[in-house]
C-alpha cells in the first residue's frame, strides 16, 4: 500500500507492506515481498561453506537432529517432545516472527550438500533491549568451524543490514564451547545473570 497524508493514520490490519515513496523499491526488495507472499524462505546470506536461510516446516526433522545433544536443556531451551506441537510453533514462528522483526533464528545449511548443520540468528529476549545472538551446531558438524563462520557473518549482517547498534549473547557458564565462540567473535564480557534457573555469562558487541 502507498501511504499518503490522507491514509497515514488509519489502521490497515490486512496490509503486510506500506511504502511512502519509490526509493528502495529495487528488485531485491520486490523479490523478498514476493517470497513472503508465496511463503518461500528468504536466503539471508552465504559464507564460504554455508547458506543461512529462514526455516521451513520441512526442517522439522533437521531441527530434532540438531537439538539431539546430551544435556542440551541444561544450557538452552530445547524442542517440544510433541512433534506436532513443535510443528505448530515453527509454523507460527515463520508466519509471525520473521515478518514482524525482519530477522530471527535461521537454518545453517551446507552449500555443497544442502544438509542442515545448525541454527543461528537473532531473537529478542524478554527484559532486554538488544537483539540477542543465538546458535547451535549439530553434533556431527561440530569442530569444523561452522559456528564461527556463520556467527561472524550473521553479526556483520546485523550491524550492516539490520542497523543494530548493539548485540548481546548469553552463554551458559557450563557451556565452554559457547563461551569460547563468543570470545573468539570479539564479544565483550558484560557480567553474569541468572535466567530461568540457568547461570549465563553476558557478552556484548557494539557497532
Amino acid at each position: 500500500m502507498y501511504l499518503t497524508e490522507e491514509n497515514r493514520g488509519k489502521i490497515w490490519g490486512d496490509i503486510p507492506y506500506a511504502v511512502e515513496g519509490l526509493e528502495g523499491l529495487d528488485g531485491d526488495f520486490l523479490e523478498k515481498v514476493y517470497q513472503r507472499h508465496v511463503k518461500e524462505p528468504w536466503e539471508i546470506l552465504q559464507t564460504d561453506r554455508l547458506i543461512v536461510r529462514e526455516m521451513t516446516e520441512e526442517d522439522l526433522d533437521a531441527l530434532y537432529r540438531i537439538y539431539d545433544q546430551p544435556g542440551i536443556e541444561d544450557v538452552m531451551d530445547g524442542l517440544s517432545e510433541d512433534r506436532e506441537e513443535e510443528r505448530a510453533y515453527v509454523r507460527a514462528y515463520i508466519e509471525r516472527a520473521y515478518p514482524f522483526y525482519g530477522f530471527g533464528l535461521w537454518m545453517l545449511a551446507e552449500r555443497e550438500s544442502g544438509r542442515c548443520v545448525g541454527r543461528a540468528g537473532f531473537f529478542m529476549r524478554e527484559g532486554f533491549d538488544e537483539p540477542e545472538l543465538g546458535f547451535i551446531i549439530a553434533r556431527e558438524a561440530q569442530r569444523k568451524g561452522y559456528c564461527m563462520e556463520a556467527c561472524g557473518a550473521i553479526l556483520e549482517y546485523g550491524f550492516r543490514e539490520l542497523g543494530f547498534e548493539r548485540v548481546q549473547a548469553l552463554a551458559a557458564e557450563r557451556n565452554s564451547a559457547s563461551l569460547a565462540v563468543c570470545r573468539k567473535l570479539g564479544g565483550q564480557r558484560s557480567g553474569s545473570i541468572v535466567w530461568e534457573g540457568r547461570s549465563y555469562v553476558r557478552f556484548v558487541w557494539s557497532r
